[in-house]
């Protein structure tokens, strides 16, 4: 069974005037979540976003989430995005099989 993947937007920071345009989307605070079903773990991070004047310009009243989730993961690039997965993958799985665990101590 494969494990389910959800980003968040945690926050956006903006400059507030630049090209003409009002605040600016500069980076992008997130969460990556992952789980199992029954297990879950998350990663966070900030990523800078660059800003292109010759692209379509949306107003931040209107940019939706999957379109600055697009812009992370665009600027992270897949293979940092499929890092992260696995490095999530990873940590569920040593929930589930753990490496060390800690035992009572047999006296008590």
């Amino acid at each position: 069974m494969s494990n389910n993947y959800t980003w968040f937007v945690i926050s956006m920071m903006c400059q507030p005037q630049s090209e003409g345009h009002t605040n600016v989307v500069s980076s992008v605070a997130w969460h990556l979540e992952a789980t199992d079903g029954t297990i879950l773990v998350r990663t966070s991070g900030t990523t800078p976003i660059e800003f292109d004047p010759t692209s379509d310009f949306i107003d931040y009243a209107n940019l939706t989430h999957d379109e600055v989730i697009g812009w992370v993961t665009a600027a992270l690039g897949a293979d940092n995005v499929a890092e992260l997965k696995n490095g999530l993958d990873v940590q569920i799985e040593s929930i589930i099989t753990p490496q060390v665990v800690i035992p009572p101590l047999p006296w008590q």
